[in-house]
């Protein structure tokens, strides 16, 4: 159980079953699993409770580390606040933003385990091309409530004083209830942009219209790097179905192709990194809550100690640039080369 938390509960009846030639109903399963993950990651309510001292922790540990909470007061807990919402980014990622391209990707996955919620996940990508978390929160729900704290506290404690910072997400009305409260409010002072995640745009498309060859059609057009040929595969779509095109125009262009965004997107089309990220986190989804917690700090000092050691053998082995970027480079060179 240490060693993979999400074990699905099939296995745990098979296991049961080869051991000792027993099959146990599923309910049994579950609790058996249920007793195992307290025993190996600690209670659920004693989690909870531990919580503000494991945080307090990690922020003495680790100077520089956002930890933000918010309480509600409900019934008769008009003098104990209750515990509603907690936002966290670790202070290596903070600094480490600075020298990333200014997009965040931003998602949510649901928790498991004996009290439910959501973890939203921010992410950004580094020059050489690699995901790192860049926050976390947990919330009870995906709603303009949970993403305005989260978003406001990617705003407030990271991006800070940075202009001209992407926010890539699904099209949830929630967040983008959220995003043009927080994050594209003129009253704000602060210029940020928006845009919609190419996969969720052609995966809602499609379940208008329940048509592949459309759907491919409009990835081809938000994915395009020139207008001309954006332009071409819309007049494509309008051809074949004309609800479709309608449909389409509904939108505003900059929001979701990439030849219509002025540069802000760098290339990132989908929000997918977030979610990549979140399959990362599956096995720490059904834990108790200060557990997951570690969880994420342990990834990311893993992911901080492998980037470190490929940075130190890139500088031995005297690359200019990022490996990726290095590549990249070398590619275009080659490409050009076979022009005459």
């Amino acid at each position: 159980m240490q060693n993979e938390p999400d074990m699905p509960i099939k296995n745990v009846i098979e296991d049961i079953k080869k051991s000792m030639n027993y099959t146990i109903h599923y309910k049994k399963a579950w609790h058996a699993r249920a007793k195992a993950i307290r025993m190996v990651f600690g209670d659920w309510d004693e989690s909870y409770m531990m919580l503000p001292k494991f945080m307090y922790a990690l922020q003495t540990s680790n100077p520089g580390t956002i930890v933000q909470w918010k309480h509600r007061y409900t019934g008769n807990t008009t003098i104990m606040p209750v515990f509603h919402f907690v936002f966290w980014s670790f202070k290596p990622v903070i600094d480490g933003f600075r020298h990333c391209r200014p997009v965040i990707t931003i998602d949510g996955t649901f928790l498991y385990g004996k009290y439910t919620g959501v973890l939203l996940v921010a992410t950004i990508v580094t020059a050489n091309g690699k995901v790192l978390p860049l926050a976390f929160a947990v919330v009870d729900k995906e709603s303009l409530e949970s993403w305005s704290f989260f978003i406001s506290n990617i705003k407030e404690h990271i991006v800070m004083d940075r202009q001209g910072v992407t926010l890539i997400s699904d099209r949830a009305e929630s967040i983008l209830a959220a995003v043009r409260r927080h994050w594209l409010n003129p009253s704000l002072q602060f210029v940020g942009y928006h845009r919609h995640c190419l996969r969720h745009v052609c995966s809602n498309f499609n379940t208008t219209f329940r048509n592949k060859e459309l759907k491919q059609l409009l990835w081809k057009a938000g994915s395009a790097h020139q207008r001309r040929k954006c332009n071409g595969y819309l007049q494509q779509i309008q051809a074949i179905d004309q609800e479709a095109i309608t449909w389409v125009y509904k939108m505003n262009p900059e929001e979701w192709a990439l030849s219509y965004d002025g540069g802000h997107r760098w290339g990132v089309l989908t929000s997918n990194d977030a979610e990549c990220f979140n399959s990362v986190l599956k096995g720490a989804r059904n834990l108790p809550i200060s557990a997951m917690v570690e969880f994420t700090f342990r990834r990311l000092v893993k992911y901080f100690d492998e980037m470190g050691a490929q940075a130190e053998l890139d500088v031995r082995n005297e690359f200019q640039y990022p490996r990726q970027m290095q590549k990249t480079i070398e590619d275009g060179i080659a490409r050009a080369n076979t022009f005459k």
